[in-house]
């Protein structure tokens, strides 16, 4: 009897050690780190609230919370390690992680306070150093200060506890109302006036107190009474700025200063290209342009002078006149005037409506003149002049003996010649033949004789046909 009480009494002594022993290894080794903020708390406050929930759950038989001073100390060595500053509480992954490892903790247990208005979310994690994620967690929402904090870190250690809340330590649920409490609260009551801006130039932008009012005064809006910051800017303009105290019936309308000058520029002749800070911006008689204030290197252009200009200095609010005499570039023709046989003859020249001297002779002429003319005792010649700056050109006026033939003849000064108003006559062609400078004879043998004008009676009005190119060469 006395050994099978013996043995009964040491079999029960070895079932309770293996069942502490269980328990032991089922409680999981919780490193509790410091709480991250962001709600304005006092560090103070922070380290109490974390030293309260690590209490709470080391109560709880799931967790084995780690020593404190002994997290503390590995703290300090894993900053060192990392490289970071003395004062970090080590809320980064990296640093957790690491301090966890240190530890030789299971899991990791971080707490996140965040502000949404008058209220603050009370959140922590539970994360299994082996998986990185969060594997549980506990949220509380709270008013934001001390004593809410307190009933938050109470209600995340029941909700992390899993063994009721005698055992995690935090108050249980009682029956009653929850919710917030309403609390007395009445608008500032602010009188407003409409007030009118307008400015000038027109279309500025409005502010109020650093704040876009209206995009384009004139306009007109609601605006407390008191002191206000008024500003009003344009393109191109100076911004202005004044503390204005806003009245019943208040306008404001404000000139603006103009952030540019004016250039006005002018050549003779006109017409040329005008050119600001090598770009081409118009041609003269150039007015008023608008230029932003500064040095600028102001040039006139052209194929027919030598580009002319200044660097000016234009004052903001002032306007600069720049007025060039352009000198131009210049070629020169030696004329010569003959007859048909070749035979030398005196004129006078004309270029361009201006006349020049008599021929021959060598004039100096601008390069871009255009329609020349020598009029000799045997007629007149006109041409188009082609110079080359700098270049003598060779220039010979064949006169050709006028027949007095009643044509009427019209000068075209692009194409350098002269035609005909009308139709030629049978009767103007045939002054031409008797006076010996047109050959009848041609048209004699035509095979389109039948069909031809000349030689017909009663012809002389009817238009002269059957000519080669031979004939109205010598009618010419």
């Amino acid at each position: 009897m006395p050994r099978k009480v013996g043995t009964l009494l040491l079999s029960s002594f070895i079932l309770l050690v293996l069942s502490v022993q269980t328990v032991a290894q089922e409680r999981t080794i919780l490193a509790v780190m410091e709480m991250e903020d962001r709600s304005g708390l006092r560090s103070a406050d922070l380290g109490g609230a974390t030293n309260y929930l690590r209490g709470l759950l080391a109560k709880s038989a799931k967790f084995e919370i780690v020593d404190k001073g002994r997290q503390e100390a590995k703290r300090k060595r894993v900053i060192s390690d990392l490289q970071l500053e003395s004062g970090d509480p080590c809320y980064g992954d990296k640093c957790r992680v690491r301090l966890g490892q240190e530890l030789a903790a299971d899991t990791l247990l971080t707490c996140n306070i965040a502000r949404l208005g008058s209220n603050c979310t009370l959140t922590c994690e539970l994360i299994p150093l082996e998986k990185a994620t969060a594997e549980d967690a506990g949220v509380a929402k709270f008013k934001c200060g001390v004593d809410g904090l307190v009933e938050a870190v109470e209600s995340v250690a029941y909700q992390l506890g899993a063994g009721g809340a005698e055992r995690a330590g935090a108050v249980p649920l009682k029956e009653g109302r929850i919710g917030e409490t309403p609390e007395a609260w009445s608008p500032t009551l602010t009188k407003q006036v409409v007030v009118s801006f307008a400015s000038e130039p027109a279309g500025a932008v409005v502010l109020l107190d650093d704040e876009p009012l209206c995009q384009a005064a004139p306009c007109s809006r609601a605006v407390s009474l008191g002191p206000h910051r008024v500003a009003m800017q344009a393109t191109q303009y100076r911004k202005r700025v004044e503390t204005i105290v806003i009245s019943e019936g208040m306008a404001v309308s404000w000139r603006l200063s103009p952030d540019f000058g004016w250039l006005t520029v002018e050549s003779q002749p006109s017409g040329l290209d005008v050119k600001i800070d090598g770009e081409t911006v118009g041609q003269t008689p150039l007015a008023r342009r608008r230029v932003a204030p500064g040095l600028h290197e102001v040039l006139v252009t052209s194929s027919c002078h030598y580009d002319a200009g200044e660097r000016i200095v234009v004052v903001r609010g002032e306007e600069e006149l720049l007025s060039e005499e352009m000198a131009p570039r210049q070629g020169a023709i030696s004329v010569t005037a003959v007859d048909e046989l070749g035979n030398a003859l005196e004129g006078t020249v004309i270029v361009d409506g201006k006349e020049l001297g008599d021929s021959p002779g060598t004039f100096v002429l601008p390069v871009c003149s255009k329609e020349i003319q020598v009029d000799t005792k045997n007629g007149v010649w006109r041409g188009i002049v082609a110079l080359t700056e700098k270049r003598t050109e060779e220039v010979e006026a064949v006169v050709r003996s006028s027949v007095s033939s009643d044509v009427n003849w019209l000068y075209s000064r692009p194409a350098g010649v002269e035609l005909a108003k009308t139709e030629t006559t049978v009767a103007q062609f045939r002054k031409c033949v008797e006076a010996g400078s047109c050959d009848s004879g041609k048209f004699k043998d035509n095979d389109y004789s039948r069909h031809c004008n000349w030689g017909l009676d009663d012809m002389d009005d009817h238009p002269m046909n059957c000519v080669n190119w031979h004939g109205a060469r010598e009618f010419c």
